[in-house]
């Protein structure tokens, strides 16, 4: 068990190391920090009680995360300029985001549950995620939001019963398709949209959205998180 310090566990230079199987808790700030060059595995853990559970910096592809819990953390999960793999985890009921990902940040998220946080998913600033085969993605108040340029792919994910919005698009365009996007969920025509299957949808902004896929295009003129800034109709 490892508890109530500033840091849990620091991550530097060209380490790689195996961190498995504890209780990382009530740190101030970060549970597990992982800066420029060092490439630890994470397995069956269980972070939480933190500030942020899991910080990447600078962080490769090759780096796994997996079967943890990553839970009741402001942050679950925050990288910025990372690209790791983080797959088959528990990521859940933290008060912001599950996932956070900022400046061309191009991460693997797949087979997660990633359950009752604020945002589910939050890519900003020209990241670029791959989102893919993850069986939950639910009762969030936002799965899946992209924001200023973020790209990338989201294929095949479970999305549903999200409070407001399943996935929000904004100045971005990710390719989105074969998705089980339902319940309370609406998708914003920015983005390229195939083969989901969309049953109902939720809250947008004043402005009004519009979905096309095929010849359905369904419209919402409701209030909407601020947050999330105006999005605008091509």
């Amino acid at each position: 068990t490892i508890l109530t310090n500033w840091y849990g566990i620091i991550c530097y230079g060209s380490s790689k190391p195996y961190i498995a199987n504890n209780n990382i808790s009530l740190d101030h700030w970060q549970g597990i920090i992982v800066l420029t060059g060092s490439v630890p595995t994470i397995y069956n853990n269980t972070i939480e009680n933190n500030t942020f559970g899991i910080d990447y910096y600078y962080s490769p592809l090759s780096l796994q995360t997996y079967d943890n819990i990553i839970s009741n953390n402001e942050y679950g999960v925050w990288m910025w300029y990372a690209a790791p793999t983080i797959h088959n985890n528990t990521i859940a009921n933290n008060s912001e985001y599950g996932v956070w990902l900022n400046r061309s940040s191009a991460p693997l998220i797949k087979e997660n549950d990633i359950i009752e946080n604020y945002a589910g998913i939050w890519a900003d600033d020209g990241s670029t995620p791959t989102i893919k085969d993850n069986d939950l993605l639910s009762f969030n108040r936002f799965g899946i939001v992209c924001m200023k340029n973020s790209d990338g792919l989201i294929e095949w994910n479970n999305i549903t019963s999200n409070i407001e919005v399943g996935v929000y698009i904004n100045g971005s365009s990710p390719n989105v398709r074969h998705n089980n996007i339902s319940a309370t969920t609406i998708v914003n025509s920015h983005g390229k949209i195939s083969d989901a299957t969309i049953m109902s949808y939720g809250l947008i902004d004043r402005t009004a959205i519009e979905i096309r896929r095929k010849s359905m295009i369904l419209m919402s003129s409701q209030e909407f998180d601020t947050r999330l800034g105006e999005p605008s109709i091509p």
